[in-house]
């Protein structure tokens, strides 16, 4: 019984670490090619192939703002200066990107 139940946990750990290992898929590049609109206050970048969506922190913002498009509009944002960060999502056999910072001034 206790050799039936060793090898039970040697097996059930063996695919565990399989299964985390298949987890670790490749991590999307980050975004590039920022670029401010300065009449619409639109900031876009180049799409990140693979990525799901993407994560937009703005700092002094009390939340994350997510889109599915390469783009979004900071025209809610009063006069100063802001810290924009950006990410791609990944999904299925890749990872989130590291984030890319942005400095809008408006």
């Amino acid at each position: 019984m206790k050799k039936t139940f060793k090898l039970l946990f040697v097996v059930s750990l063996f695919v565990l670490c399989v299964l985390m290992l298949a987890s670790c898929g490749e991590k999307l590049d980050k975004p590039t090619g920022i670029v401010l609109d300065k009449d619409t206050l639109t900031v876009s970048w180049n799409k990140v192939p693979y990525a799901k969506s993407y994560t937009i922190q703005v700092e002094g913002s009390d939340r994350d703002r997510n889109t599915k498009s390469n783009f979004i509009s900071l025209e809610y944002l009063e006069e100063g200066v802001y810290e924009v960060k950006i990410k791609a999502i990944g999904s299925g056999d890749y990872r989130d990107s590291d984030w890319i910072k942005y400095e809008f001034k408006r």
